[in-house]
C-alpha cells in the first residue's frame, strides 16, 4: 500500500509538472506587437494591392531562430490556404524600435482566378529552419497556433474590361507553381522576347516579378554568358523613358506606370538577356522566368 500511495503521489506530481510546463508554453509572452492596415480590402483578379505591416519588437532577432520568417496566408476557411505571401523578417528588427513596411498582395494573371467571395488574411512569425511559431500581440483573433486574422479580403466577380496580356512566340507555355507562394510562371524560351499589355487606363500601374537564374539549377547550365559578373536582363518599355537593368540571380520586381500619352492604354515591354540556360542535351533553352504579372488601376 505504501508503495502504491507513493507511486500515486509521484504520478500526481509528474502530471502537475507536465501540465504546468504546458501552461507555460501556452502563456509564452508575445515577441512583438502587430498592426495591419487596412483591415479590409479588395483583391480582384490580375490586380495587386499593398498593405502596411507595423511591428514593435519585444525581443531581438536572434531569439526568433536561424531563419525568422513572416508568414502571410490567404484563407477561405480554417486551415485552407489558397495563397501565401511569406517573406524574411526585416533585418532592422530590434526591441522597442517600430518596423513598418508595405507588403504587396497579388492575384497574378499567370494563375487561375480566385472564386468570388470573402477571404481571411492571416499572419504570424515562424522559424523556417525548425518550424517554430512565436506568439504576437495582435488586434486580430488567433485562428490557429500563433496565427492571427489581420484583414478581411473581398474578391469581386470578374469584369469584362480586364487588360489583355499578349506574349511573343518566344515565351514558353505557363507552368503551374510548386506551392501557393508561386501559383504559376512562364519561361522566356530565348534570350529576347516581348510582352504587350492593352486596356490599361492612364495612370495605371503594371507589376512584374522576373527571376534571373543562378546557373546552378539541376540539370541546367549557362550555354551563353558573356564575361561579366553574372546574368543581366535589360527591360525596355514605351511606358517608361528609362530602361531597367536587372543584375544578379534571384527575383526582381519591375513596376511601370501607364503615361497619359499611351495609345489605347498600351504598354510594350522588350526583354533582352545576356545569357541562355540549356538542359544537359540542349533540348530545352530558356532565360528569364516571369513569376508574377498584375496591374492596379489609377486612383
Amino acid at each position: 500500500m505504501i508503495r502504491s500511495r507513493r507511486a500515486t503521489m509521484w504520478a500526481v506530481l509528474l502530471a502537475g509538472a507536465l501540465a504546468g510546463a504546458a501552461g507555460c508554453r501556452r502563456q509564452a509572452p508575445p515577441v512583438a506587437e502587430l498592426t495591419v492596415s487596412p483591415s479590409s480590402l479588395q483583391l480582384a483578379y490580375a490586380e495587386f494591392t499593398d498593405i502596411e505591416l507595423a511591428f514593435t519588437p519585444k525581443v531581438g532577432r536572434a531569439a526568433l531562430g536561424l531563419s525568422p520568417t513572416v508568414f502571410v496566408h490567404l484563407l477561405d476557411g480554417p486551415g485552407n490556404v489558397l495563397r501565401t505571401f511569406d517573406h524574411p523578417l526585416p533585418a532592422s528588427w530590434k526591441p522597442g524600435q517600430p518596423v513598418r513596411y508595405p507588403l504587396r498582395l497579388v492575384q497574378s494573371a499567370l494563375g487561375e482566378p480566385l472564386p468570388e467571395g470573402g477571404y481571411t488574411l492571416s499572419l504570424g512569425i515562424y522559424d523556417a529552419d525548425d518550424r517554430r511559431r512565436f506568439p504576437l500581440e495582435a488586434r486580430g483573433e488567433e485562428i490557429d497556433r500563433a496565427e492571427y486574422a489581420v484583414a478581411a479580403v473581398r474578391v469581386p466577380p470578374p469584369t469584362g474590361s480586364l487588360p489583355r496580356f499578349e506574349f511573343s512566340s518566344s515565351w514558353l507555355p505557363a507552368q503551374a507553381g510548386a506551392d501557393q507562394q508561386l501559383v504559376a510562371s512562364r519561361w522566356l524560351g530565348e534570350a529576347e522576347g516581348s510582352l504587350r499589355v492593352t486596356g490599361l487606363a492612364p495612370g495605371s500601374r503594371l507589376h512584374l516579378v522576373l527571376r534571373l537564374p543562378s546557373g546552378s539549377e539541376p540539370g541546367m547550365h549557362f550555354e551563353r554568358l558573356p564575361d561579366v559578373e553574372g546574368p543581366v536582363l535589360q527591360v525596355r518599355s514605351n511606358c517608361s523613358p528609362e530602361e531597367s537593368m536587372l543584375t544578379g540571380p534571384g527575383a526582381h520586381t519591375v513596376e511601370l506606370t501607364v503615361p497619359a500619352s499611351s495609345g489605347e492604354g498600351a504598354c510594350d515591354l522588350h526583354l533582352a538577356a545576356n545569357f541562355l540556360l540549356a538542359g544537359e542535351r540542349a533540348a530545352v533553352r530558356f532565360s528569364v522566368r516571369l513569376e508574377s504579372l498584375a496591374w492596379q488601376s489609377a486612383r
